[in-house]
């Protein structure tokens, strides 16, 4: 990890308010888990642990979910830094890799393979024979070309990396490459398998515990845990379709998987709720700046000087804000109320009361510049019949397991607080002109 420099100028601004993931160790990071009102690491810490002891041991599968931009990847990365003495992760930010509109649940299976062989290969010698069987059957199965999977620029950029790439690995890039490539073999590959599906686990299974044995061979850690992040990107009809209604399958592999996915699927399934399939969900709260009970014009003050601590974290505040030591924490605290208690939200507008200051320190009028160009692009996904939606949700603090609400929360239009499970719209749309337009409220009250 390269040393990191806080921002000393608004023009820097833009390269500490990147929306990227903090890894463990980073000087960004805060804890927020007294403002979300949970401990995320805890719960997870606890869902996968395993009594040795229970002769009926299953693997752990987790449904993570949560707002997209509110930390899960980086409470993730400090997750598996405090549990790197007990457990073998494979990490993988998959939506770069699976962002095909057609997601089906057989191009998911590979890829919780190839991601787990791929990752070993890195950090282990692997002798090609010990999986030549997994790799026999998943060729008779899968392959339809007369050229040799051996090849390609997939395998080839792999083997670049300076590591052995075993026949399975090639096989199952070659394979994966053609599903995020729309190839036409893609049909014919996932219904070879959808014909099989006993036998697809099977040799699942039998790859996961020759991975356990290697690694035990080796004298590593043998408790595997896949994360499988990122996928909480796919709109939650596509992950219904690669992953919840295939749970029952999903559930019967023999290896940890925590697999984040849209809130939707936990709000609301099409079919059996996750948790009947052993995907118990997990949510991660937004971190709260207001109470349940408050209203609009108050905060609640101790959530907001956490959050103003994430600005602090990375810019020299007496450089990068203009005035005294209470002008520059109004700035703040302004950007804190707007973001809603969303992270990336927070640094976006950041980055934009930052653009508009640029080449003097930022003061309130570049803040409020900055909201008013984020509320802009916020709201550009936005609906007129979401409105009603919204106005509900503010009205009951609540969001229900509607396909309308679903939506809210995916944009982030609603965001939803912690234990107490209670909703409330973002700030950048209740302060909005088409918020709270009179007729709007009208024909909402008529209706």
């Amino acid at each position: 990890m390269q040393p990191f420099k806080k921002a000393e100028n608004p023009k820097q601004v833009r390269r500490v308010a990147k929306p990227l993931h903090l890894e463990a160790g980073d000087p960004r990071y805060v804890a927020l888990d007294d403002i979300r009102g949970d401990d995320i690491r805890e719960k997870l810490r606890r869902s996968l642990y395993i009594d040795p002891d229970d002769p009926n041991r299953k693997s752990v599968h987790i449904s993570y979910a949560g707002h997209r931009g509110n930390g899960k990847t980086t409470e993730l990365f400090a997750f598996m830094e405090e549990m790197k003495d007990e457990s073998f992760f494979v990490y993988k930010q998959a939506y770069s890799d699976l962002a095909v509109y057609d997601l089906d649940y057989p191009d998911l299976m590979l890829y919780l393979v190839t991601m787990t062989l791929e990752d070993v290969c890195r950090r282990v010698e692997v002798d090609d024979d010990m999986f030549r069987s997994v790799e026999n059957w998943f060729a008779s199965e899968t392959w339809t070309e007369q050229e040799s999977y051996e090849s390609g620029i997939e395998v080839r950029s792999v083997a670049e990396a300076g590591f052995s790439v075993p026949g399975l690995l090639k096989l199952l890039i070659n394979l994966t490459g053609r599903i995020t490539g729309g190839h036409k073999s893609v049909k014919e590959i996932r219904h070879r398998l959808k014909r099989k599906p006993t036998e697809l686990i099977h040799r699942m299974n039998e790859f996961f515990d020759r991975i356990r044995g290697l690694l035990e061979k080796s004298g590593m850690i043998s408790e595997l845990v896949l994360i499988v992040d990122n996928l909480d990107r796919h709109p939650p009809e596509v992950m219904e379709n690669a992953f919840s209604k295939w749970s029952d399958l999903f559930e019967q592999l023999n290896v940890h998987i925590i697999i984040t996915v849209p809130l939707g699927l936990i709000y609301n399934p099409q079919g059996e709720p996750l948790s009947e399939f052993n995907f118990p969900p997990l949510v991660m709260p937004m971190p709260k700046i207001r109470k349940k009970e408050q209203a609009w014009d108050t905060c609640w003050q101790d959530g907001v000087d956490r959050l103003v601590d994430v600005i602090k974290a990375r810019v020299e505040e007496d450089k990068v804000f203009a005035g005294e030591p209470d002008e520059r924490y109004a700035c703040m605290k302004e950007l804190v109320l707007a973001s809603g208690g969303s992270l990336r939200e927070l640094m976006h507008l950041l980055l934009k009361a930052a653009e508009e200051a640029w080449e003097h320190p930022i003061a309130m009028d570049d803040v409020k510049k900055g909201i008013h160009e984020v509320r802009n692009e916020f709201m550009n996904p936005l609906r007129f019949d979401d409105l009603p939606v919204l106005h509900e949700i503010n009205r009951s603090k609540r969001a229900d397991h509607s396909p309308e609400s679903a939506r809210q929360l995916f944009y982030r239009f609603a965001l939803e607080y912690n234990g107490e499970k209670w909703a409330d719209v973002h700030p950048l749309i209740y302060s909005s002109d088409i918020f709270n337009d009179q007729e709007i409220l009208r024909r909402f009250n008529e209706s």
